[in-house]
């Protein structure tokens, strides 16, 4: 197969596919989180609302985001015949590691807008790359999660503005976006 080098859905794919393996190697390869905090509003909370979804939230200050994402990677998990809790721990790892891998286009183009196509080949990489800092981004560490909105978000908004219309309406998505991503990670 040959890659066309005038497609930039071509430059970022095999970036992509590599991060997909690494984020499959360390989902299943380890367990634990990374961070107290990540460890307490996504897994620990996660897990008890899978157990229980009436489970109360009791934190002021933190986004209950988190750990229904687990919990929800949790149930599906379980409705596929995965019952033992690490199994469990180790699919919402692969679940959150997909969602991670949607933060590299974002970032391809992101970079390519900014400063041009190298820049953008570098970006991508950096962020397929990233499962391989120890238990980041196939665990549950919250930033990984919301990375990928806000990428998306400023993608939006760097094409709003750019625009010859100036386009309200994408410089809105962009900003719900990117608050989406704030919102997840605080």
């Amino acid at each position: 197969m040959s890659i066309n080098k005038n497609s930039d859905w071509g430059h970022w794919a095999l970036a992509v596919a590599v991060g997909a393996v690494l984020r499959i190697v360390g989902a299943l390869s380890g367990i634990g989180p990374f961070a107290a905090d990540d460890y307490e509003w996504g897994i620990r909370v996660g897990y008890q609302w899978f157990l229980d979804p009436n489970t109360p939230f009791l934190s002021a200050f933190r986004t209950p985001l988190m750990g229904r994402f687990v919990a929800g990677a949790m149930s599906v998990g379980h409705a596929c015949g995965i019952s033992e809790p690490i199994h469990l721990l180790q699919f919402s790892y692969l679940i959150l590691g997909v969602i991670s891998l949607a933060g590299i286009p974002a970032a391809f183009y992101l970079a390519k807008s900014r400063w041009g196509l190298l820049e953008a080949k570098t970006a991508a990489w950096l962020m397929a790359i990233f499962a391989l800092m120890p238990r980041i981004s196939t665990r549950a560490l919250i930033g990984a999660v919301a990375m990928t909105p806000v990428l998306w978000g400023f993608l939006f908004l760097e094409r709003s503005f750019k625009s010859q219309t100036k386009s309200f309406r994408a410089a809105l998505i962009g900003t719900l976006v990117v608050g989406i991503g704030a919102v997840i990670r605080y």
